[in-house]
């Protein structure tokens, strides 16, 4: 058995030592006799234990807290101590690293934990156990997938490689991409910048995959989710991406709702383009339209106090250098000056009574006259 004591020991023993021995003699006098009355080998290797006996050692039977005080701990031959120690310290020694959490790194803790504040996570859960944060949870309730936001959403199919310049935003290495215009909708997904071919990211792509796009000229903060259905398999499905939510509000098909100071607009490609200002309780309020079919102000219930139309140089697809209308007719049109007011029809030439729009046509008519869309007068 091989004892180890960290320190000098001074054996209670009668022989003499040096003397007339040489120190290195003296010292194997010493070993000698401490080998005899410990019965092993002994290695003494420091110089803080001096004068220290079998009695000012913790017998393996002994408690720490039974009242031997100031005592050094020992343990068996197997380094383990033989008897429990117990106490109530604020701070204690010689405790190992395993006994605490670490500020880094991970940490198994058995048992439950109690928290008197607030728990910040530092993101969404990737794993099946991870905690959830209260973003995700309300995606979830959405319906949605959340991604990771992305830098830039294209606005046409692209070459993907390369430090692109996509909707007005220089790209870096490492920026996410959406890529949602592609000529092969199959090549559609979330992918990472770089100087040569780009990856796509490690993001899973399921049905109602969700993702806000950050900058750009035209999508900026709009966020994005896939319309497919089913199970999808990249580089073999498309992949479609709709708009879910922009600045704007999207009320249906193409129908977009914007706020800018005072003003509301609401723009429908194709359709009509409508703005309000100076909204307000009590106060009067302009409406200005810009589109051909007027016929969309049937179910507007405003006052419409000044209506200005510029010059109508041509009639729903018929240009004036057809044959489609006489000489004195494309006179008539191209004497219409610009921004001239266009004035109600009160009269048609040779006709009585009311003026309907059968009576009315480029011959006939007296006065200034505008075609919209070939039968609106």
């Amino acid at each position: 058995m091989n004892k180890t004591l960290d320190g000098w020991a001074t054996p209670n023993v009668s022989a003499p030592v040096l003397g007339t021995d040489t120190l290195i003699t003296a010292l194997r006098k010493i070993q000698a006799q401490l080998n005899d009355k410990i019965g092993g080998a002994v290695q003494i290797d420091a110089t803080t234990l001096q004068g220290k006996y079998a009695s000012d050692f913790i017998l393996n039977t002994e408690v720490a807290n039974t009242g031997t005080a100031y005592k050094l701990i020992r343990a068996n031959s197997q380094g383990k101590l033989a008897a429990s120690i117990t106490g109530d310290a604020d701070t204690l020694d010689g405790k190992h690293a395993s006994d605490f959490i670490p500020a880094e790194g991970n940490k198994t803790i058995n048992g439950d934990i109690t928290l008197t504040g607030k728990l910040t996570l530092l993101g969404d859960p990737t794993a099946n156990l991870h905690p959830a944060t209260k973003q995700y949870v309300d995606n979830i309730a959405q319906g949605l997938d959340p991604k990771q936001s992305v830098k830039v959403a294209t606005t046409g199919s692209i070459s993907l490689s390369g430090l692109l310049n996509i909707d007005g935003v220089q790209l870096a290495a490492g920026d996410r991409v959406l890529v949602k215009s592609q000529t092969y909708a199959s090549q559609n997904g979330i992918y990472v910048v770089a100087s040569s071919s780009w990856t796509r990211s490690n993001d899973v792509l399921t049905p109602s995959s969700f993702v806000f796009v950050e900058q750009g000229t035209v999508n900026a903060d709009t966020g994005w989710v896939i319309s497919t259905d089913g199970a999808i398999t990249i580089g073999t499905t498309d992949i479609n991406w709709i708009q879910f939510s922009s600045a704007g509000v999207t009320v249906g098909d193409g129908v977009t709702i914007t706020k800018n100071g005072s003003m509301l607009s609401v723009i429908q490609s194709g359709i009509l383009d409508l703005s309000l200002a100076g909204l307000g309780a009590g106060s009067d309020t302009d409406i200005t339209a810009s589109n051909t079919m007027l016929q969309a102000f049937a179910n507007l219930k405003a006052s419409i106090s000044s209506l200005k139309l510029g010059k109508v140089s041509v009639v729903a697809g018929k240009g004036l250098s057809t044959n489609d209308y006489t000489t004195t007719e494309k006179n008539k049109l191209a004497g219409i000056a610009d921004g001239a007011q266009v004035n109600t029809v009160t009269s048609v030439a040779g006709k009585t009574g009311a003026v309907t729009l059968s009576l009315v046509n480029l011959v006939n008519v007296a006065g200034d006259v505008i075609i919209l869309n070939g039968g609106t007068a």
